[in-house]
């Protein structure tokens, strides 16, 4: 069953969806084995994404071993991120011993932080 509340969230004011995008979401989703909430949440107000778009993300967090819910978390609102972007969060995570997930969960709904935030986290994640 879907939750009716996930579709209606990332549609927010965008109307009704084209029940062909939904159906291919949600074929992606269950090919993927991925909660369609995770992408509707990503999403929200945004509308349906583009599956290829989704494939990017995904092949990325499998890559690298990231949970993809991580991402869409952080995502929240904003849509699917540039790959490219997370390269650079992932590299300075990395380069600076700290765990991704710390970083994704304080940005719930901010996106890839930008470099000041970076800092700014960085301070608050080396006390």
């Amino acid at each position: 069953a879907i939750d009716l509340k996930s579709v209606t969230g990332m549609q927010h004011g965008l109307g009704v969806p084209k029940t062909a995008m939904l159906d291919e979401l949600l074929a992606w989703c269950r090919a993927n084995a991925i909660d369609l909430k995770s992408v509707t949440g990503m999403q929200a107000g945004l509308g349906v994404p583009k599956t290829a778009m989704l494939d990017e993300l995904l092949a990325w967090c499998r890559a690298n071993a990231i949970d993809l819910k991580s991402v869409t978390g952080m995502q929240n609102g904003l849509g699917v991120p540039k790959t490219a972007m997370l390269d650079e969060l992932l590299a300075w995570c990395r380069a600076n011993a700290i765990d991704l997930k710390s970083v994704t969960g304080m940005q719930a709904g901010l996106g890839v932080p930008n470099s000041k935030r970076k800092q700014e986290l960085l301070k608050i994640l080396k006390i």
